[in-house]
């Protein structure tokens, strides 16, 4: 069982995360084949991908790991926030697809 990792809290219905069967109540722990190292970690690594690009997730489920890809969208409108938070991460013009953001790590 990985010991770091991100917890999904929502999922927004109309995003590729949920397209892709990301549920609420998973935890991310792997992303593109690296351990994620909590939310920082993972909101940086997010945000420096673009539209288009897919994402290769490893999750828990009811304790049971899964392979999820997530094939990027645009941001909203609404989610420009967490678009000027990538820029402490070195992306400056962050236009990534549309995710979860979970609101605590995994534990």
């Amino acid at each position: 069982m990985p010991d770091r990792g991100v917890f999904v809290v929502d999922v927004r219905s109309d995003s590729s995360a949920a397209r892709a069967g990301i549920l609420a109540r998973d935890v991310i722990f792997e992303l593109d084949g690296g351990p994620i190292n909590g939310v920082d970690d993972f909101i940086c690594r997010v945000a420096r991908k673009q539209p288009g690009d897919s994402i290769r997730f490893q999750i828990l489920r009811s304790l049971k790991p899964l392979a999820i890809t997530v094939n990027l969208g645009t941001w909203p409108n609404e989610l420009s926030s967490f678009r000027s938070m990538s820029i402490g991460c070195g992306v400056v013009d962050a236009q990534p697809g549309a995710m979860v953001v979970p609101n605590s790590a995994a534990t």
